[in-house]
C-alpha cells in the first residue's frame, strides 16, 4: 500500500472518531444535565408531597410550630444517623472478622 494513501485512511478514520467523541461528549452532558433537573423536579415534588401532609396533620405553620418541627426531625435524624453507624461499623467488624480468618 501506498504510504501515503495510508497516512490519509488513518487521518481520516481519526478524524471521524475525533467527531464521534465530540458528539458523545455534547450527548453526555446534554443526559448529565437531564438527569440532574430531573433529579431536582423529583426533590421538589417529594417536598412538596411532605409539606402538605406535614401542613394536613399540623394545620398552617406559625414560627413556634417550624421550630418544633425542626426539633424533632433533628432528633430523628440524629437516631437515624446513629443506626446507620453501627450499622457500618458492625459490617466493617463481620469484615474485619473475615479477614482475620
Amino acid at each position: 500500500m501506498d504510504w501515503n494513501k495510508q497516512i490519509e485512511k488513518l487521518e481520516d478514520e481519526l478524524k471521524k472518531l475525533i467527531e464521534k467523541e465530540n458528539r458523545l461528549a455534547e450527548r453526555k452532558k446534554e443526559v448529565e444535565e437531564k438527569l440532574r433537573k430531573a433529579k431536582e423536579q423529583k426533590e421538589n415534588e417529594e417536598n412538596k408531597q411532605l409539606a402538605e401532609i406535614v401542613t394536613e396533620y399540623l394545620g398552617p405553620m406559625d414560627a413556634k410550630k417550624i421550630e418544633d418541627l425542626k426539633t424533632v426531625l433533628d432528633m430523628y435524624m440524629s437516631e437515624f444517623t446513629e443506626e446507620k453507624e453501627s450499622e457500618e461499623e458492625s459490617i466493617e467488624e463481620k469484615e474485619q472478622e473475615g479477614e482475620d480468618k
